[in-house]
């Protein structure tokens, strides 16, 4: 009975730290009950610490990464290199989980360029200046358009790389695979407009593309060049 008091909440941790190591904060279980053991209590304590204060930093991170990282961890475990489903939170064991974190994590912060059909879609507000709104309500205005932005991004299977200002811009079989990304980008500029509150000018360009990090060691940025 001691034994399992003492293995069984660490049994759960562990794999509530296997969604970590996948990225999977939104997964993680934070109603585990407290051990007995003060040493693990603390342990418990300092995990859910770490996961809200992860939680915070990803709204600031690469959505590139965040995205395929996790998708091919997931891919990597299973041993299927073809899927492209939903990923799902299996308990790994210690040397698989480290193994598959550190490759895949490798694989996309690695510094290299691959060639690709792709598709980018360039989002831009319109007539922000002329607008006599307090910076609340500009600030309400541009979280809805990002959020409509990001729903249709998603639902697309593509993925939102960046916003500066008034302006976003998303791109379609750089990071996930989807066949039809041409439809798939139209398809969400369009439906981004039609969601908007906001006036929109939307535009798609596609083609052969380079696409992959560059930067340093220190300092590395996914892009798309063409």
């Amino acid at each position: 009975v001691l034994t399992k008091m003492i293995v069984s909440p660490l049994k759960i941790l562990s794999c509530e730290m296997a969604k970590v190591a996948m990225m999977q904060t939104e997964a993680v279980n934070f109603k585990q009950a407290p051990s007995c053991l003060s040493e693990v209590r603390k342990m418990q304590r300092s995990f859910k610490l770490m996961v809200v204060a992860l939680i915070e930093y990803k709204n600031y991170m690469p959505q590139s990464l965040l995205i395929d990282t996790s998708t091919d961890i997931d891919r990597h475990e299973q041993g299927d290199v073809r899927s492209y489903g939903s990923t799902k939170s299996n308990s790994m064991t210690s040397e698989s989980s480290a193994g598959s974190v550190h490759q895949v994590a490798h694989q996309f912060t690695d510094l290299r360029l691959v060639n690709k059909k792709v598709s980018v879609l360039m989002i831009n507000s319109i007539g922000w200046h002329s607008r006599r709104k307090r910076e609340s309500e500009i600030a309400a205005d541009h979280s809805n358009m990002i959020e409509a932005i990001l729903t249709s991004v998603n639902k697309n299977r593509g993925t939102c790389d960046s916003f500066t200002g008034d302006r976003a811009m998303a791109y379609f079989n750089a990071t996930r695979t989807v066949y039809a990304h041409c439809s798939a980008a139209v398809e969400s500029g369009l439906s981004t407009k039609s969601e908007s509150a906001i006036p929109l000018a939307v535009a798609v360009t596609t083609g052969d593309a380079k696409v992959g990090n560059i930067g340093i060691t220190g300092m590395k940025k996914f892009t798309i060049l063409s």
